[in-house]
Formats: C-alpha cells, sequence, structure tokens
C-alpha cells in the first residue's frame, strides 16, 4: 500500500492531535514535537497500514503514548530538582 492512508489521517488529524497534546502538555512547543515524533515513528510503518482508519487509530494511540513518556519525564525531572 502507498503512503496515502496515513499522509490523508495526518493532515486531517493534525489539528485534533494537537489540542490533544495541549491538554495532556499545556506548552505549544512540546505539542508540536510530539505531533512530529508520532508521524516520524508511524512513516516507517506505512506501507503496512491498510486504510485510513487504522491509519488514524494509531495516530491517536501514538501521539497519546508519547504524551505520556513526556509527562513521565517531566516527573521525574521534577523529583530530581
Amino acid at each position: 500500500m502507498s503512503e496515502e492512508p496515513l499522509l490523508s489521517a495526518f493532515s486531517d488529524l493534525r489539528r485534533v492531535m494537537r489540542r490533544m497534546t495541549l491538554r495532556f502538555l499545556r506548552n505549544r512547543e512540546d505539542a508540536d514535537d510530539v505531533v512530529q515524533e508520532a508521524f516520524c515513528r508511524l512513516w516507517p510503518r506505512r506501507g503496512g497500514i491498510r486504510d485510513r482508519e487504522e491509519a488514524s487509530a494509531l495516530a491517536v494511540a501514538t501521539v497519546r503514548n508519547l504524551c505520556v513518556d513526556v509527562l513521565r519525564r517531566r516527573g521525574k525531572a521534577a523529583t530530581l530538582e
């Protein structure tokens, strides 16, 4: 399969994913970084993504997991200070 399902899902969901990350992280730069990192992580898997719905589900799950990772790192950094 081509990269079309992933590109289509990301272009349509980019704003939604950014809003979601802003709610989690409360920082615009971190939110933008998470959305970009999600795309970078999914891009190598583009050949195995069957359709737009699967791409959307993977994108949202990846963004959510990356937000959790950022929050965990922040928590550890705060305890070190």
